[in-house]
């Protein structure tokens, strides 16, 4: 049985199985990567015992209408083993689709020339770049997924500054050298669909490209290298450990270890390389902050992975994947 729930504006997920009067098994299913932003997705199983045809229904969240539908055939009577073909072919269904009524989802041309102007462009890694989030990635090989996210929710709720919580959560954690080595060993990068193309196509064109930040350069650095990103283009936190490899703390003077950070990393950026024109792209507040806060002339909200509607409304445009901004180049 495909194990699935539900993704509303909370981003919590739980199981829900229903069978309709018609008899067929309902799902309504919890794959962000399979997700478009700003949708709810229904898998429905005509026919219980015989799943060889799967309908994927996609809702937008905002105005609970149905955006499209889409069948595929299976050709084993295991969904689960066939998720990543669903996903590529889900994606670039994704990516073909008309989102025009997700908020900022259609770019104006003066937006449009913003980009094509841009003389660099910084992206948020977590949820961005990469379709996980490390900190947590890391926490559940490290067996304290629960508690970690335990602790940052209460983070969120009582206020907490950046740095406090950063801190919190790793002293529950403790990776040490050994368990890091391990950890990215086992877990290769899950760059996003589109990323590699859009990232050689901005550097093609003599646009600088950044990451910037709140996870571990020591999972980031491997990925920038990938990406033929100068290691000098990371803006991340880093990892501290003692002689014996045991954990030690994190490089403090770190600009995205603190609340506040992207933008003061950006604006560190934009002062030693006098750029004038500089875009944001990410999925959070932090990395709206970089507009907000002054930092960029353009930030580009991506919902791929998770979809945010704070974050959508206030972008200056909005994408649920890498596609349109690769297209707007071109």
């Amino acid at each position: 049985m495909l194990r699935s729930g539900i993704v509303g504006d909370t981003q919590r997920a739980e199981t829900r199985t229903t069978r309709p009067a018609s008899g067929g098994l309902s799902v309504t299913a919890a794959l962000p990567s399979i997700r478009p932003a700003g949708s709810q997705t229904l898998y429905c199983w005509p026919q219980v015992g015989c799943l060889q045809r799967l309908q994927v229904s996609y809702y937008l969240l905002k105005t609970g209408k149905k955006h499209y539908q889409r069948t595929f055939h299976l050709h084993s009577t295991d969904p689960a083993a066939e998720l990543p073909t669903l996903h590529k072919n889900s994606q670039k269904t994704a990516d073909q689709h008309d989102w025009s009524e997700v908020p900022n989802g259609t770019p104006s041309e003066d937006i449009l020339q913003l980009w094509r102007d841009a003389e660099a462009v910084c992206f948020d890694v977590d949820s961005t770049l990469c379709q996980d989030e490390s900190i947590d990635e890391l926490a559940r090989f490290l067996g304290v997924a629960d508690a970690v996210a335990e602790l940052t929710t209460r983070a969120m709720e009582g206020g907490m500054e950046f740095k406090e919580a950063l801190a919190m959560r790793l002293d529950l954690m403790k990776p040490s050298e050994g368990d890091l080595k391990r950890y990215l060993l086992q877990h290769p990068p899950k760059i996003t669909t589109g990323i590699p193309a859009l990232v050689a196509e901005l550097q093609s064109s003599g646009k600088a490209v950044f990451l910037i930040s709140g996870g571990f350069r020591q999972i980031i650095d491997p990925i920038a290298e990938i990406l033929e990103i100068p290691a000098s283009h990371v803006y991340a936190n880093r990892l501290l450990f003692n002689e014996d490899g045991d954990y030690a703390g994190f490089d403090e003077t770190e600009f995205t270890c603190r609340s506040g950070g992207k933008p003061r990393a950006v604006a560190r950026i934009k002062s030693e390389h006098a750029y004038s024109h500089m875009v944001m792209i990410g999925d959070g507040a932090t990395d709206l902050e970089a507009k907000t806060q002054g930092a960029v002339e353009l930030f580009i909200g991506y919902g791929g992975v998770a979809f945010r509607p704070k974050i959508a409304e206030a972008a200056d445009w909005y994408v649920c994947s890498m596609q349109p901004l690769i297209s707007a180049l071109e």
